[in-house]
C-alpha cells in the first residue's frame, strides 16, 4: 500500500515538473494590461466589461475576467493582469445600471457598446477572428470605443 502511494506521488510529482517545463517553453508570462473604454455621453451608470479567453470563451460568452466601473467622465480605464494569451473584450456603457446590454424591440442594442479592435458586424457579434487581440508583452494598451450603431 505504502508502495503504491509512493509511486502515485512520484508521477504526480514528474507530471508537474513536466507541465512547468512546458509552460516555460512555451513563452508564458503575465501582461499588465490597460483598458480605455470612450465614448461615453453621458455621465451616468456604468461600464461593463468582459474579456473572454480564445474562440471558445468569445463564442460560448464565458468571461475570463469582468469589471463593472462607474461612469464619471468620457471614459474609463480598467487596469488588470493577464497571462499571455489571445483574448476578445466585450464592453457596454449601462446607462440605467441594470448590469444588461438593453435592446430596442428589434433586437439591437440600445446602449452604446463595444468590442475589441472596434470590430462591427451588421448583424450579431463580429467574427472572433476580427474582435481577437494577442496579450504577448509585459504591459499593453487596448482603447475600445462604445457606440449605438454600427
Amino acid at each position: 500500500m505504502n508502495q503504491r502511494i509512493g509511486i502515485k506521488l512520484l508521477l504526480s510529482l514528474v507530471v508537474y515538473v513536466l507541465s512547468g517545463f512546458a509552460w516555460a517553453e512555451s513563452g508564458k508570462g503575465t501582461c499588465q494590461f490597460k483598458l480605455t473604454v470612450d465614448g461615453l455621453e453621458k455621465k451616468a451608470g456604468f461600464v461593463r466589461v468582459s474579456i473572454e479567453l480564445g474562440q471558445n470563451g468569445y463564442d460560448k460568452k464565458v468571461p475570463f475576467k469582468s469589471a463593472s466601473v462607474e461612469v464619471e467622465g468620457k471614459s474609463v480605464t480598467i487596469l488588470t493582469e493577464l497571462p499571455y494569451g489571445e483574448y476578445a473584450i466585450k464592453t457596454f456603457h449601462d446607462l440605467n445600471s441594470d448590469s444588461e446590454l438593453n435592446l430596442n424591440i428589434l433586437g439591437i442594442p440600445a446602449e452604446p457598446y463595444g468590442i475589441s479592435n472596434n470590430a462591427r458586424a451588421a448583424f450579431g457579434l463580429p467574427s472572433y477572428n476580427d474582435a481577437k487581440i494577442t496579450v504577448n508583452q509585459p504591459e499593453q494598451e487596448h482603447k475600445i470605443t462604445v457606440k449605438t450603431h454600427i
